[in-house]
């Protein structure tokens, strides 16, 4: 892939984050309040924003996250991080995370023991607090949205 290709890559990417982010930003502002958060579909949106912010952060497709079969290592790990996000910095349960990604608990568990193992190298541990901010920011927008209705 030469440059020009990447960079067309890249500006796809970043307009695929955007939809789907305005298309949860939508949701959310249509739901009635904001105190069912931990409902199914709101895991599953919340689980959304957190594989948008990997994907972009990894230059990867989001449908590579649902790919039913064993990836390459570093679609592997883009996962990963993905599942440790959700699990450990957004509380939701082993369960509910590995029946977002078609995992099982014990892959979940997994996941997030290789990613806290990996996050002492300092480039791991920046991805991955980047990602831990935006999942944030994007969580206090969607909030603020809740409360205005």
């Amino acid at each position: 892939m030469d440059d020009n290709d990447e960079n067309v890559f890249l500006k796809l990417l970043i307009l695929e984050s955007r939809v789907i982010m305005a298309i949860i930003e939508t949701c959310c502002a249509q739901r009635e309040g904001y105190k069912k958060w931990r409902s199914l579909s709101q895991s599953r949106s919340v689980c959304l924003v957190v594989e948008a912010s990997v994907a972009a952060s990894y230059r990867l497709p989001l449908a590579i996250f649902h790919m039913p079969n064993r990836s390459s290592a570093p679609i592997a790990f883009a996962r990963q991080i993905a599942m440790y996000v959700a699990h450990v910095w957004l509380g939701l349960s082993l369960t509910e995370v590995g029946r977002y990604f078609g995992r099982d608990r014990t892959t979940v568990s997994h996941a997030c023991q290789v990613v806290e193992d990996r996050r002492e190298n300092r480039d791991v541990d920046r991805i991955v607090s980047s990602i831990e901010t935006t999942v944030d920011k994007w969580l206090q927008n969607s909030s603020n949205l809740g409360d205005e209705q």
